[in-house]
């Protein structure tokens, strides 16, 4: 019975989607704005201040940015 439906007809698999997408593009977007600053300043409370993006998850970013680069 459960296989005979469509999920992706769903309008919570929908907003779902739409949701994701958007945390998506706004994490790139932070991405983008803290690898800009960074190259000038690498301090992570300095780079918060500039972007008004928590402390926290400017850590986290720098973390991912420096994975990637080894």
């Amino acid at each position: 019975m459960l296989s005979e439906i469509n999920y992706t007809k769903l309008p919570s698999y929908e907003l779902g989607f739409e949701i994701g997408e958007e945390k998506g593009i706004q994490k790139g977007i932070q991405k983008g704005q803290i690898q800009g600053i960074y190259l000038l300043e690498k301090n992570p409370k300095k780079i918060a201040e500039l972007t008004n993006i928590d402390e926290k998850t400017v850590i986290k970013i720098i973390n991912e940015m420096n994975k990637e680069k080894n």
